[in-house]
């Protein structure tokens, strides 16, 4: 195994974000701040590995940027990896639809599937994606 990870001691404003973060209903922040303060209470990364619904790696990665940013690094995670292909167009042009009937577009059909949709959709948004991206955009829009 890899040098034992530490943490460094927490600011009194550190502390109050962290629990303020815990309480914030923003269940990955709420995830992040729990793991720091347990982290900061003596737990080590096996036992969080056990109790939290992350990776230790994950956990790691997370005490490594606090040691660095502070509490800071919960307001500014940014994404990493590739962005996504259904951005803020092809969400919108999928909800547009979704609110309307299909036959309203000319289908035959008196419900959206996910092929009909990406059909339309490519029609408005210069944009392929996958089957499964177009499920993804609908539970989206369905959840919120």
């Amino acid at each position: 195994m890899g040098k034992t990870l530490k943490i460094r001691k927490l600011k009194p404003y550190e502390d109050s974000a962290l629990y303020e973060a815990v309480l914030s209903g923003n269940k990955k922040l709420a995830r992040k701040s729990v793991s720091i303060v347990w982290f900061t209470m003596g737990k080590g990364l096996e036992e969080l590995d056990a109790i939290m619904p992350v990776d230790s790696t994950t956990i790691r990665r997370w005490v490594k940027a606090f040691n660095k940013r502070g509490d800071d690094f919960l307001k500014t995670a940014s994404k990493l990896g590739r962005p996504r292909k259904a951005d803020e167009m092809f969400e919108g042009a999928a909800m547009h639809a979704l609110e309307k009937s299909p036959r309203l577009f000319g289908y035959d059909a008196d419900q959206w599937s996910a092929k009909l949709l990406r059909e339309n959709i490519r029609k408005f948004v210069d944009r392929d994606v996958s089957i499964r991206t177009v499920y993804s955009v609908m539970r989206r829009i369905k959840e919120s």
